[in-house]
């Protein structure tokens, strides 16, 4: 065999080998191209579980945290704070900001655990402060609280028809005395039980956009108490 002969030989030789061990060969020795490739295989749906879930459990702490420290929308029922708000279909806003008493003002219309019933919550009008001397039924009287240093110009001693209301709690009453259980049933109310401030309420029984341009019968639930001095 000549010289060039082998030289040919070698060469064909490289090549085959190039083919056999390059990027587009596979395990068998068979030379494939990019092309020729299968499609990568996707994860199989358990491997995604531990992720889908750890998304979930944000969103959902997500929403406890902004119920319980930011924002609550919730329906209201019943009487007592007519007419503020209706007996039914009536959904308030609740301000977060104000919880556990931070901020509360006379006049403010709050929601509370009810202190015999921590089951239960309720709307009420805080009518008495810290420091206050609050009639236990105002219907009595055209004011139902009066500064600590309130005299009867008659000289009757005032502290025999009136409540002084400890530090750290509010005397609450409805709107709608007639048809209202609140402090004068169950006493001054501990502000670590106070939930929120209304601010604002939807009326559901309303059209979703009224006459007035109000969506679902919108207002704001104001303090009466500071209204009524400015």
């Amino acid at each position: 065999m000549s010289f060039v002969s082998k030289l040919a030989g070698h060469v064909t030789g490289q090549r085959r080998l190039d083919l056999t061990t390059g990027p587009g060969a596979d395990q068998t020795g068979q030379g494939r191209s990019e092309a020729d490739r299968p499609p990568p295989a996707f994860p199989p749906p358990m491997s995604r579980l531990p992720s889908a879930f750890t998304t979930v459990l944000k969103c959902v702490s997500l929403l406890h945290v902004t119920h319980t420290r930011v924002y609550e929308f919730t329906e209201t029922k019943g009487e007592s704070m007519l007419p503020t708000l209706n007996s039914h279909g009536d959904y308030v806003h609740v301000s977060k900001w104000y919880r556990n008493g931070r901020d509360v003002q006379m006049g403010d219309c709050v929601v509370l655990q009810k202190p015999n019933d921590s089951n239960r919550r309720v709307c009420k009008r805080i009518t008495g402060m810290p420091g206050d001397y609050v009639l236990v039924d105002p219907s009595l009287a055209e004011e139902d609280t009066y500064p600590l240093h309130y005299k009867d110009t008659n000289g009757a001693d005032p502290l025999d028809m009136y409540i002084k209301v400890p530090r750290g709690h509010v005397w609450v009453t409805g709107d709608n005395l007639p048809y209202s259980l609140d402090s004068r049933t169950y006493n001054v109310v501990p502000m670590g039980l106070i939930t929120g401030k209304v601010v604002a309420a939807n009326d559901m029984n309303k059209p979703l956009w009224d006459e007035e341009g109000k969506i679902l019968g919108f207002r704001k639930v104001g303090n009466t108490f500071v209204d009524a001095v400015q």
